[in-house]
């Protein structure tokens, strides 16, 4: 009787931190979600106004006109209640997004066949002409299988382009094939 009731505890608690993970993904792509279509007030990175102000003011870029996608990330991570020591110490930096123990996949690195990217996974993308390093990070909302659904930040509102017909960047939806994603991972813990 005793081992028994050992064994269901044991089942109960695995249970919970199932359900806990998954219900931090989910914060994560609600928060995102609710910036949705929000854009820079001016025009590109320099006059933002609004979500996009505060974004910045939580990464410590107040009043810097900075690329923020890595902010967006950040704050949609620490508004879902993601803990900072599991992010990377320079959110700002799209680069940070891209290493350590929380990518799961690095593009040359692992197979993209039986790869199914998860709600609230980080991607990245690398420019490999001019830059020669990452330089855009974004949240995955669902698998599509050969691509995904995305939202991010400091971005055009039309597919695989930066600028709007505006001039501003926002937060918007897009699909990107998998083989453009140089990294995914999983910050919350």
């Amino acid at each position: 009787m005793h081992r028994s009731c050992l064994v269901l505890l044991v089942l109960f608690l695995n249970t919970f931190n199932c359900f806990s993970q998954e219900s931090l993904r989910e914060k994560i792509i609600i928060e995102a979600l609710k910036t949705e279509g929000a854009q820079e007030s001016g025009r590109n990175n320099t006059d933002r106004g609004g979500i996009i102000d505060e974004m910045h003011v939580l990464a410590g870029f107040a009043n810097q006109p900075n690329p923020w996608c890595g902010m967006a990330v950040y704050y949609w991570h620490i508004k879902a209640g993601v803990d900072k020591k599991n992010l990377p110490s320079s959110p700002a930096w799209s680069p940070s997004w891209g290493s350590g123990k929380n990518v799961y996949y690095k593009k040359n690195r692992n197979s993209l066949r039986n790869l199914v990217a998860q709600s609230g996974d980080t991607f990245t993308l690398y420019d490999d002409k001019s830059l020669k390093r990452i330089f855009h990070v974004g949240l995955v909302l669902r698998d599509l299988g050969s691509s995904v659904e995305t939202i991010e930040g400091n971005t055009g509102a039309i597919a695989y382009t930066r600028e709007t017909t505006t001039g501003r960047d926002g937060v918007f939806k897009k699909w990107r094939k998998k083989s453009s994603l140089y990294t995914l991972g999983y910050f919350g813990g």
